[in-house]
């Protein structure tokens, strides 16, 4: 049954196509065991193709070249490609971020040379309860809350998340059922990460409040998701009827069509029109898009100035509003 329900979700969810060369992000825990089981069981129906990625930091010693050798024998057993990378992190500061970085750059480098249609991670509900509530103790807005996609882009690089429906229990289910062998990371035991904490301290507090309710928070985001997909269309129309003028360095639009716009579709365009322009390289703040609103919707037709992350810009000038990159004379 959970085998359909997968080969379902990735149909339906256009989460493959038939016939995808896919990579696979497993680090030898149980998530990532499990799920490569679950795709290699979807293989000969979806005539998949799969290579298995495997990232060994070393910072655990023999425990790390363990999980190593437990991803490679499996992938082999499975008759699917191996890569493994190697690189060195240091340990000084947030480990886990700069980890993180690391093994998202080794998977889009691999999908580009393999020419992969996705790479598929193991992320699952869990996880995506405990990023909803990392987000909201960092105060996060709302788009901070919808969590992870099932799909998303980074990089141009498509990401996917097929069990992000199943719960780490079931998930567990799942690898006693079919005696896959997994290896645990002594590291994620460690409360000293904000995310550990969540998960062996806050989450059994909640769960006495309410059993079901990482089923809960989940449901939440999900919630939040399809409200900001509709909030961000809006935005987007309301930003091609008051544009102006668009170059790879501005964006002109009209204040006056600015101002009819409902002030949260006001702080989305502003948005877009400046990650349309960086390109992603940079990222704005709620205080930024707080104040370039407050420019844009004050009385008075004085020409003002607000400097955005380098090299950007917002103006407002007359009837005109802008992002553009400065020019140093």
């Amino acid at each position: 049954m959970l085998i359909a329900n997968i080969r379902r979700t990735l149909q339906e969810e256009c989460l493959v196509t038939n016939g995808d060369r896919m990579i696979v992000g497993v680090s030898g825990g149980v998530d990532s065991m499990v799920l490569l089981h679950l795709l290699h069981r979807c293989v000969r129906t979806l005539k998949l193709t799969l290579t298995v990625a495997h990232v060994n930091y070393r910072k655990r010693g023999s425990a790390s070249d363990a999980d190593e050798a437990l991803v490679v024998a499996a992938a082999e057993r499975l008759d699917c490609e191996v890569v493994v990378e190697r690189p060195h992190v240091s340990l000084r500061g947030n480990f886990q971020d700069k980890a993180r970085d690391v093994r998202r750059d080794f998977f889009c480098r691999l999908a580009r040379r393999c020419g992969a249609a996705s790479v598929a991670l193991a992320h699952h509900q869990d996880d995506q309860v405990e990023t909803i509530l990392l987000h909201l103790v960092r105060g996060a807005g709302q788009k901070g809350l919808t969590g992870m996609a099932k799909r998303s882009l980074m990089d141009g690089i498509t990401f996917i998340r097929p069990l992000l429906d199943l719960s780490r229990d079931e998930i567990m289910k799942v690898a006693q059922a079919n005696r896959i062998a997994y290896r645990e990371d002594a590291s994620n035991e460690d409360v000293r990460y904000r995310r550990n904490h969540i998960r062996h301290e806050l989450m059994p507090q909640l769960r006495k409040l309410n059993p079901r309710v990482a089923r809960s928070v989940a449901q939440l985001g999900k919630t939040i998701a399809a409200d900001e997909e509709l909030l961000a269309r809006l935005a987007e129309v309301g930003l091609n009827e008051m544009t102006v003028q668009s170059t790879t360095s501005s964006v002109w639009f009209s204040r006056e069509a600015y101002l009819e716009l409902p002030r949260p579709l006001r702080l989305r365009s502003l948005k877009m029109v400046f990650e349309q322009l960086a390109g992603g390289k940079r990222h704005l703040q709620g205080d930024h898009l707080q104040r370039m609103d407050f420019l844009a919707t004050q009385t008075g037709g004085e020409k003002k100035r607000y400097p955005l992350p380098s090299p950007w810009i917002f103006e407002r000038s007359g009837g005109a509003l802008v992002i553009r990159q400065e020019t140093h004379l």
